[in-house]
């Protein structure tokens, strides 16, 4: 029992088989592209959270020592007008410790004038001069520094 098969019917079936193979090879192809980009993806996240992970760390390490070097002058300095080189000394100190995390150090009197600033190149033309800037003037008075009625 042999069975002859048309030429037609031979025709189709090796342009359905080819079509299959084709479209077998086009979904393999779809899937590794698509699990490549995935694992692409998901390096560059986590490479990303690492870090903005490393970033926040540092800034909340700068913050700290910001905290703790300010406290320490508050307690450290004697009153205005009292020992002024021991504060300006205690000042640079602090700058030079927190250096990699604060520009400068501005001593501001309760008038809201320029008292002291360090590095002193930086200030040197603002002394005596009333400190007019609506966001520090904010701060502070989030600070509780500045009463406001």
């Amino acid at each position: 029992m042999t069975k002859k098969f048309s030429g037609k019917y031979l025709r189709y079936s090796i342009w359905l088989t080819a079509v299959t193979v084709i479209i077998l090879i086009l979904l393999l192809a779809l899937t590794v592209y698509y699990v490549r980009e995935r694992a692409i993806i998901d390096l560059f996240s986590s490479q990303q959270a690492s870090i903005a992970f490393q970033t926040a760390a540092w800034f909340e390490e700068s913050i700290a020592k910001c905290e703790k070097g300010m406290s320490m002058l508050s307690k450290l300095l004697p009153a205005q007008g009292e020992d002024e080189s021991k504060k300006r000394e205690e000042i640079k100190a602090l700058h030079d410790e927190l250096k990699e995390s604060v520009l400068t150090i501005v001593e501001i009197d309760k008038n809201d004038v320029a008292y002291y600033g360090y590095p002193e190149k930086l200030f040197s033309n603002i002394y005596g001069k009333k400190i007019e800037d609506p966001e520090l003037y904010h701060v502070l008075k989030k600070m509780n520094y500045i009463n406001i009625h």
